[in-house]
């Protein structure tokens, strides 16, 4: 299709070509727009994988953390077991060595009565020997 050839003023003529250079300029700079938003919208694009990325460290961190949170409850608990369990012992052990210490004192006694059960008896023996030499002696006497 033909356009056909207008007659313009001098004046109009140069206010469309004035309008015409804006509109190219505007041209140029809606396509260096352009390439700043493809730009802009790569470097965002980048951003967004980084930031899932450290996302996802930062919930395998997090789950870390409640691992190593949930292992040292579980030790807590255990030396706290433990050490109720050192405390009884340490009592029962106390209760042991008091009554070894009675059952020592005990021993002691019945070592004591001993000795003076085994003088009796030798003062009987040395009584009966006597007697035996007494009836002997009386014996020989009839």
């Amino acid at each position: 299709m033909k356009f056909p050839k207008l007659r313009l003023p001098n004046e109009t003529l140069q206010t469309a070509q004035t309008i015409a250079q804006q509109i190219g300029t505007m041209s140029v700079s809606l396509a260096g727009v352009s390439g700043h938003v493809e730009d802009t919208s790569n470097t965002l694009t980048k951003q967004a994988a980084t930031l899932e990325t450290i996302s996802s460290h930062i919930a395998e961190i997090a789950s870390q953390s409640d691992s190593t949170i949930a292992k040292s409850d579980e030790s807590r608990d255990i030396a706290s077991k433990a050490e109720i369990t050192a405390r009884e012992s340490t009592q029962k052990f106390g209760q042991i060595l008091h009554k070894a210490n009675l059952l020592t004192t005990d021993m002691l006694e019945i070592g004591n009565r001993l000795a003076s059960v085994q003088q009796k008896l030798a003062a009987v023996k040395k009584s009966r020997m006597k007697l035996t030499r007494l009836h002997s002696v009386h014996r020989s006497c009839r």
